[in-house]
């Protein structure tokens, strides 16, 4: 525990995006660079998942 949470403080900012799919929302808020990043990978998830046509729209 004390380990992980010493590692967590500094490596929050790229797990969080894979475990917990809400503060995906609140990542790319915060971080731009990780915004390029996390925005392939959520793009992806979402738009597959059900935001597909609705998403497409949107972003492109």
């Amino acid at each position: 525990m004390k380990g992980y949470d010493s590692e967590s403080d500094g490596s929050v900012v790229s797990p969080p995006p894979l475990i917990k799919p809400q503060p995906r929302l609140a990542v790319p808020l915060l971080p731009p660079q990780e915004d390029r990043s996390d925005s392939c990978i959520y793009k992806k998830i979402r738009g597959k998942r059900k935001e597909r046509s609705s998403s497409a729209g949107e972003i492109r």
